[in-house]
């Protein structure tokens, strides 16, 4: 069972946590101040996310906790779906090549006749 987020559907809710924590991967500039985020070691447990902002002047660190993602059901099935999608997509491909090439014979036969 998987867990949905943003759209994709990961192999676990600690996966879905852990795509989501990436976004608060972040550095920014305030008054000649460079200041760093990131998620911490524990962030993947429990209902919210644990990101600790770092300013690199001083070192000092403040934390701060945002929801984390709701658990929602999915069915994961790796790249089977994927696979299976493109494998119809060139038999179609090869259906219409093949439909063109006779066509194409059929008419070339028939003003041949002519």
């Amino acid at each position: 069972m998987g867990s949905l987020y943003r759209g994709t559907c990961y192999p676990s809710h600690v996966e879905a946590k852990k795509q989501a924590c990436s976004q608060f991967l972040y550095t920014y500039t305030a008054s000649n101040v460079t200041y760093t985020g990131q998620c911490t070691e524990t962030a993947f447990t429990g209902a919210t996310l644990a990101v600790t902002e770092r300013n690199g002047n001083t070192g000092a660190t403040s934390a701060k906790t945002v929801a984390a993602p709701a658990d929602i059901a999915c069915t994961y099935d790796g790249s089977t779906t994927m696979a299976t999608d493109f494998f119809y997509a060139i038999l179609g491909f090869v259906v219409v090549v093949w439909c063109a090439s006779r066509l194409k014979n059929y008419f070339w036969r028939s003003h041949e006749a002519l």
